[in-house]
């Protein structure tokens, strides 16, 4: 769901099992990318290589995740739509290349025919939008979000179906994801992770201060922007809530490392302190360089949760900021009366730590 610098690598068609690896997050779109232009140089050198095999030598998969992906290849059948759609129309926008592709959606850097306007297009994958529309309280919390003027959060301009797959159409900046910069870069300076998590923070209080919660916030729905700064991505555009656990495991690829222990049990409604989690686990993954909870299945990461006990960071981070070490783990509390009271404490809190400026690497 980003802009990043280096466009090329971005417009790659990637096959259905790169399409799978990434939406999975066993690997990153910017690795299968590197794999597939691998495995081009070897075909023009007349060497015939498997993505899965070059994925598996680069170390971004192991043999066994691969398995596991090839059986789940097969099952799914998936279809290069966005392959397809790369360069294209989509409805009323012409299609200027694809950004990115998600659990859930794929992106796409867009012009609107009429407007001239240039949008990030989000378009949701069909097995998660099955039915002719979002429901009454999902269509509530879009006209929400509407509304939403910040700097830190991506305007929503339209919302639509098309095709049989609903769509987004939402500001767009160029910049490069969270995601991106934590595959690459992580673990980062505290103050960097700080910078981006105050600015995180202080968007989702905005929201929040206008009855609209994220719900899904996790690195890949926040972009570093070119200017120095956090902007959120989907704010109010969250699918029906979890029912079950056995719901969110059965829904393909969506792993739990960023969403609240009682999401996951079935919460009816939002709760702003839900988003304080999901923060708190982007934190706690940009100064640890791995996620809170780790699995290789959904059920081991719920499981892990369950026990209750809050992930403690390594003791170099607790060294070099105790209080943004402390404010982490406050962060992910299982109970959500024992993280902060709300949003607007959250940003007092991180305001008052040192800070580094966003900067986009190199």
């Amino acid at each position: 769901m980003v802009a990043d610098k280096n466009e090329s690598s971005q417009n790659i068609g990637i096959n259905t099992l790169g399409r799978l690896v990434v939406r999975t997050g066993a690997a990153t779109f910017e690795q299968v990318s590197e794999c597939i232009e691998i495995q081009k140089s070897r075909e023009a050198s007349g060497i015939s290589s498997r993505l899965g095999d070059i994925l598996v030598e680069k170390g971004y998969l192991s043999e066994d995740r691969l398995q596991v992906l090839l059986t789940s290849q097969k099952k799914l059948a998936r279809t290069n739509w966005a392959d397809d759609k790369a360069t294209g129309t989509f409805g009323a926008y012409d299609l200027l290349g694809t950004l990115g592709m998600f659990e859930d959606c794929d992106t796409f850097k867009a012009r609107h025919r009429e407007t001239g306007n240039v949008v990030l297009l989000r378009v949701m994958q069909p097995e998660i939008m099955q039915s002719e529309g979002p429901s009454r309280d999902m269509q509530h919390h879009v006209k929400n979000a509407l509304l939403l003027r910040h700097p830190n959060i991506a305007r929503i301009f339209s919302s639509g179906r098309e095709a049989g797959r609903s769509y987004y159409a939402l500001e767009y900046t160029d910049g490069v994801s969270l995601r991106h910069v934590i595959s690459q870069y992580a673990p980062l300076a505290c103050g960097l992770a700080a910078a981006i998590a105050f600015e995180t923070a202080t968007a989702l209080n905005f929201a929040h201060q206008r009855h609209v919660c994220h719900q899904e916030l996790r690195p890949s729905n926040i972009l570093l922007t070119a200017a120095g700064h956090v902007m959120v991505i989907g704010m109010g555009l969250a699918r029906e809530p979890v029912r079950s656990m056995e719901s969110l495991i059965r829904s393909a690829g969506r792993m739990p490392l960023y969403i609240a222990p009682e999401q996951a049990d079935g919460l009816e409604n939002p709760d702003p302190r839900s988003d304080l989690f999901s923060l708190g686990a982007i934190l706690f993954h940009m100064l640890a360089g791995k996620p809170p909870f780790e699995g290789d299945a959904v059920g081991d990461i719920l499981l892990a949760m369950e026990t209750g006990k809050s992930p403690t960071l390594p003791a170099t981070v607790k060294e070099q900021n105790s209080e943004l070490a402390t404010l982490t783990e406050k962060l992910l509390a299982y109970d959500p009366a024992e993280r902060f009271p709300d949003t607007a404490s959250l940003v007092d809190a991180l305001g008052a730590l040192p800070r580094e400026p966003i900067r986009l690497p190199d």
